[in-house]
């Protein structure tokens, strides 16, 4: 009887789990993007800007589509010492975003979106260890912004050009 009970269990999870299916899938609009879309990056934080769209849609030299990405990077000194370092900076990154099809030749979307990450140096003097924090803090930063533009994007009825109904 627990023989049978075994194998039937054992055939229900085999037979069960023949849809498994990943919750997480790219939309279609993102499919769409991926590896069909050109990006120009200009102001700060260039490489970092290239490698995370590399590493979510990746991009090709002609595509059907022209993604703009213009960055500005502020630090703000938050708190200053006795001995005037600054243990606390705000970095913020303030990234537009322009989508255009290339084939209609018009503009899909234009959207700036700013996000700010808090730094808290613990060095009396020079660190490496805290320049690598730094960066690590800043790389998140420009992840969470990149993100938030997919998410808008993803989010749309589709890849139709302003005024276009």
């Amino acid at each position: 009887m627990i023989k049978k009970i075994f194998i039937m269990t054992f055939v229900f999870f085999i037979f069960g789990c023949s849809g498994f299916e990943f919750v997480y899938e790219k939309s279609l609009i993102l499919k769409e993007l991926e590896s069909n879309s050109v990006l120009s990056v200009g102001g700060d934080d260039i490489p970092i800007i290239k490698s995370y769209f590399r590493q979510k849609i990746g991009y090709s030299n002609d595509g059907g589509y022209l993604i703009k990405i213009t960055s500005t990077k502020e630090e703000t000194l938050q708190v200053i010492d006795i001995d005037a370092t600054a243990s606390k900076i705000d970095i913020n990154h303030n990234i537009e975003y322009i989508l255009i099809s290339n084939t209609n030749d018009c503009q899909i979307v234009s959207k700036s979106f700013s996000t700010t990450s808090t730094y808290d140096s613990k060095s009396a003097g020079f660190n490496f260890g805290s320049d690598i924090s730094k960066n690590d803090i800043s790389k998140q930063n420009i992840e969470k912004n990149i993100q938030k533009f997919l998410n808008l994007i993803s989010t749309k009825d589709g890849l139709r050009c302003v005024g276009e109904n």
